[in-house]
């Protein structure tokens, strides 16, 4: 890699680079932007390093002389004037890493300042908060803490001084404020599928939040695609290839989450799955809604979904009575071996998420409701 390093520079030759024209302005004391600083670090200083990678740092530095008429001493120059700029964002990093914690504890909050997202809604002091909290983190302290021994950090942190110019207590002044953060931060994903959880024990747990929903609902029900997306799957996926226990360090170092809060939110979305339509565990909770909504208009007839006269209510209730008919009793009605049975109760566990002591509440107030109703044609006949 270092030889076409060497021979990048030598394409150089026809014409200078905007870079090595910034980088000539720095010697002669010239204020740079911070885009041509930036510059220079990448095309000077990294293609330098994968030089000296290979031993090849003393041909490099002689093609610079050659090409540019770059100096040995000149370069070394270029390259700290190239890193000032580094050595600013790192003290704007500690600053501002300061200034998240002072901005959780401000704000009572248990999760860390949000970067700003597609629709803009994140307050601009939280966004700019919570990018460079991302930057700190991924750049920084994630790299610095997957070394595994001393020599491979301490390595690490000589390269962090000499390219960026940060000191080995800057680092640890930056990972001591990110682990206590992170020890007193609630992971997004634990505090949304709490709210979710809230919002469907306030609705009595006779629905789910949908997109179709007021704005509050919509946000929940994306919340939840988010969960699904980002935790059930890769967690399904790990158990597969029975590393369950990868899963959870892998969880807890990226998302902060640890096995019993995730054990917690898989909890909620069983939950979720068990009263969603998309499940149809809907139907074991819709025969109680039916039976509730005949008691409170003391009737003994069930909710018609065809009637003129019916309301909204009776008409959702009445569509649900005929699926539940059609879709569960009734084919059961016809199995006769138990063989036959084993498979239908088995079928509408994994279609309906419906158990066989659920099936058996749901047929016996169906009876009850069948019972009832015949009774009172037979009175209403004799009459």
């Amino acid at each position: 890699m270092g030889e076409n390093e060497v021979n990048d520079l030598q394409e150089k030759k026809s014409s200078v680079p905007q870079y090595v024209e910034d980088a000539k302005k720095a010697l002669n004391g010239e204020k740079l932007s911070e885009e041509s600083l930036k510059n220079i670090k990448r095309y000077f200083l990294m293609r330098f390093k994968k030089a000296k990678s290979n031993k090849r740092d003393k041909v490099f530095l002689d093609k610079m002389k050659e090409l540019y008429d770059i100096s040995e001493e000149q370069f070394y120059k270029i390259i700290y004037v190239a890193m000032s700029v580094h050595k600013k964002n790192i003290a704007i990093h500690i600053e501002n890493v300061k200034k998240i914690r002072e901005w959780m504890r401000i704000n009572d909050s248990k999760r860390p300042p949000r970067i700003q997202n597609s629709k803009k809604t994140i307050p601009e002091e939280e966004a700019i908060l919570g990018e460079s909290l991302k930057i700190i983190k991924n750049e920084y302290v994630d790299k610095f803490l997957a070394l595994k021994t001393e020599q491979e950090r301490k390595v690490y942190l000589e390269s962090k001084k000499m390219e960026e110019g940060i000191t080995a207590e800057q680092f640890k002044e930056l990972i001591t404020i990110i682990q206590e953060i992170k020890q007193n931060a609630v992971s997004q994903y634990v505090q949304n599928a709490e709210d979710i959880y809230n919002w469907i024990k306030k609705n009595e747990y006779k629905k789910v939040p949908r997109e179709t929903g007021d704005e509050e609902e919509e946000k929940l029900a994306t919340q939840f695609q988010t969960i699904i997306r980002d935790l059930i799957r890769p967690y399904k996926n790990y158990c597969r290839i029975q590393n369950e226990e990868k899963f959870f360090e892998k969880i807890n170092n990226n998302s902060n989450i640890s096995k019993e809060q995730f054990e917690q939110i898989l909890h909620i979305v069983n939950v979720f799955y068990e009263i969603s339509d998309y499940s149809k565990a809907y139907y074991f909770f819709r025969i109680k809604d039916i039976k509730k909504w005949m008691e409170d208009n003391k009737t003994t007839n069930p909710p018609q979904c065809k009637s003129d006269k019916a309301s909204d209510e009776e008409k959702k209730l009445g569509i649900a009575w005929k699926n539940i008919n059609i879709k569960l009793i009734e084919p059961f009605r016809k199995l006769e071996t138990k063989e036959d049975k084993k498979i239908f109760f088995k079928r509408i566990k994994n279609l309906h998420h419906i158990t066989m002591e659920q099936f058996n509440q749901i047929m016996e107030i169906v009876d009850e409701i069948n019972k009832n109703s015949i009774n009172n044609s037979l009175i209403m006949e004799d009459r």
